[in-house]
């Protein structure tokens, strides 16, 4: 599945996004930051799901 296994330790990208919120957030202490970080978070953990059903369903 291309949503899970692409880029850079798969997750097209996804963790490495979610790891810059939190250093941006930790460098500028801009709170809006910690917020889309969390969110983030959980919505990148949505799409593995996803991605996990849709490689449940194809096989």
């Amino acid at each position: 599945m291309m949503m899970e296994k692409a880029g850079t330790g798969g997750a097209i990208f996804r963790n490495l996004f979610r790891d810059f919120l939190l250093e941006a957030y930790t460098i500028t202490k801009d709170p809006i930051f910690q917020n889309v970080h969390k969110q983030f978070k959980e919505i990148a953990g949505h799409w593995t799901e996803i991605a996990s059903l849709f490689a449940q369903s194809y096989v």
